[in-house]
C-alpha cells in the first residue's frame, strides 16, 4: 500500500490538482459569480476515487498467485497479459476522466 500510495497515487494526485486549477471555466447563464473552487475540487475528487478503485481492480489482477492460477509458469504470457492490462487500466482512466471532464464543463 505504501508503495502505491507513495510513488503512483500522490504524484499522480498532485499533477492533476495542478491542472485541473489551470482549467479555466467560463461561467454559466447570467455569468453570476460560481464556486468554481467547488468544480475542481469535485474533479480532483472523481478522478482520485476512480484511479483508486481501478488501481485496487489492476493490483488484484496482476496479484502472482492469480497468474500463477490463470498461466501456471508460462511467462512470456505473464508479461504480455500485465502489458496488456497495464495498457486497458490506462485507456480505462484516462477516457473515463476525459469524459466527465468534458461532460461537467
Amino acid at each position: 500500500m505504501l508503495l502505491f500510495f507513495g510513488q503512483k497515487f500522490a504524484p499522480k494526485l498532485i499533477m492533476f490538482t495542478c491542472l485541473t486549477a489551470a482549467l479555466r471555466i467560463d461561467p454559466l447563464g447570467d455569468g453570476a459569480r460560481m464556486n468554481f473552487a467547488m468544480f475542481r475540487s469535485f474533479i480532483t475528487i472523481s478522478a482520485c476515487v476512480i484511479y483508486y478503485v481501478l488501481g485496487l481492480a489492476y493490483t488484484k489482477l496482476a496479484h502472482p498467485s492469480f497468474l500463477r492460477q490463470l498461466f501456471g509458469r508460462r511467462r512470456p504470457l505473464h508479461t504480455l497479459y500485465l502489458y496488456a492490462l497495464r495498457g486497458l487500466v490506462i485507456y480505462a482512466y484516462v477516457s473515463i476522466t476525459l469524459t466527465l471532464t468534458l461532460t461537467l464543463t
